[in-house]
């Protein structure tokens, strides 16, 4: 009896194992939990989860040419109708309007371009005069002033004085001869 006493005291108990390995199992989940939802560190170099370029752009970089929208690195697209980061005139002026004045965008070739505005100094007052004349009034004078690029047509600025007012007009004629009439 002695012996079956020992023997039984030598054995493992069963349950006490399973509980022992039941807790082990739970601290190692535990442990991979913890690390799984650990909070992101901007800062550190490292592109962590839950982080993003908007979030932390020293972490997540984006590739030279790309630029961060809506949380994630893109490239600009050239034809799009938007003026995007890293487009400009010499690289889509399709998107964005070329910047000096008397140039306008040639979509074929995607290149800002000088271009000649075609109408004469006497074609343009010959429109203004029948336009003030359509609305009753009479040009006392006209100053034809500076070539303009707008909205990728080239214009020309004109200050027209009327008989009938102390001020000078501010009106752009564009390439297409429509007359547009600037309050400042």
């Amino acid at each position: 009896m002695v012996e079956q006493y020992q023997e039984v005291r030598n054995k493992p108990n069963k349950k006490i194992i399973y509980a022992i390995a039941i807790l082990f199992v739970l601290a190692i989940l535990t442990g991979l939990v913890f690390l799984l939802q650990k909070e992101a560190v901007c800062g550190n170099g490292l592109c962590e989860k839950n982080e993003d370029c908007s979030i932390c752009i020293q972490d997540c970089k984006c590739d030279p040419g790309k630029y961060c929208s809506l949380n994630k690195c893109v490239s600009p697209e050239c034809g799009n109708g938007i003026c995007e980061f890293y487009e400009k005139p010499d690289t889509c002026c399709i998107d964005c309007e070329c910047w000096n004045q008397g140039e306008v965008c040639n979509k074929e070739k995607n290149k800002c371009e000088v271009k000649e505005f075609e109408i004469t100094d006497d074609r343009i007052k010959e429109i203004l005069t029948n336009y003030f004349e359509s609305k009753g009034k009479t040009i006392d004078s006209i100053e034809i002033k500076n070539l303009l690029t707008w909205e990728n047509k080239l214009g020309r600025n004109v200050y027209v004085k009327l008989t009938d007012q102390d001020r000078y007009l501010t009106l752009v004629i564009m390439e297409d001869e429509k007359v547009f009439e600037i309050e400042f």
